[in-house]
């Protein structure tokens, strides 16, 4: 939100967390401004003057929620792993935990991502990119590949695992949603499933 907007930060909070659940429960396109300032007892007046438009909320709603993820995530994950694929299982297990935390700013970010709305593409695709590339560092990071058959280029290695990993979850979200259109988390299917997928790669992969 720019400085000069001077929204005071307990109001900006406010506005947010009830944008936040609108946006999760109803998708941008039928979210009601009207049920955003009830649930922030403001007027629709003071919503506009600070957010200036329905996509000028959704979009400040996304800049405050990404970042307060990430935080989250990463206080918490372990760093220590060097194997790939159970250091893509271990921070899974952080990641299901924090969306029963958040339901709702999972629910939001999950459509955000996967689902841009086209009214807000333009300004959101640039900050959702830079989150996802952040992540994909992140995860590969401090990495041993040293057990890595010798024909298997390190970078190709990456780049396979992050499409088969990135598919599933994108697969097993658009599959396991309920009436509501929330994500139903299984979680050990899920490591199941994922062990399995790790398996095969490391099948093709490791010495």
């Amino acid at each position: 939100m720019e400085k000069e907007n001077n929204v005071p930060e307990e109001k900006k909070e406010k506005i947010i967390k009830a944008a936040i659940e609108e946006f999760a429960k109803e998708g941008y396109k039928n979210a009601s401004t009207n049920k955003i300032v009830e649930a922030a007892s403001i007027s629709k007046g003071i919503l506009f003057h600070y957010f200036k438009s329905k996509k000028g909320l959704y979009i400040e709603t996304i800049k405050y929620a990404v970042p307060l993820l990430y935080d989250e995530f990463f206080k918490i994950v372990d760093f220590s792993e060097t194997d790939i694929f159970e250091r893509i299982i271990k921070w899974n297990l952080v990641k299901f935990n924090l969306m029963e935390k958040y339901p709702y700013i999972f629910k939001l970010l999950t459509d955000a991502f996967l689902n841009t709305p086209k009214e807000v593409s333009k300004e959101l695709t640039p900050i959702l990119l830079e989150y996802q590339r952040f992540g994909y560092d992140a995860i590969f990071k401090n990495i041993d590949f040293s057990n890595l058959k010798e024909d298997v280029d390190v970078q190709n290695a990456i780049k396979i695992i992050s499409w088969v990993f990135e598919g599933y979850a994108n697969s097993y979200i658009k599959t396991h949603k309920n009436e509501k259109g929330e994500i139903v988390l299984e979680k050990d299917k899920i490591i199941e499933e994922m062990r399995v997928i790790s398996n095969i790669l490391k099948g093709g992969m490791y010495k």
